[in-house]
């Protein structure tokens, strides 16, 4: 039960095709990124 999150279908989907990584840091905290590394919310590059 640790692991689980509510996410809509649409970021369910991009988690299960690569576009969205979501990993629990050390402190605990849930940080998402893009594929490409950059925090989820960061301005695009």
């Amino acid at each position: 039960m640790d692991n689980l999150i509510c996410l809509c279908g649409g970021h369910h989907d991009a988690v299960h095709v690569g576009r969205l990584r979501i990993e629990r840091a050390a402190s605990g905290e849930t940080v998402f990124t893009h594929a490409d590394g950059r925090r989820y919310g960061a301005a695009p590059r």
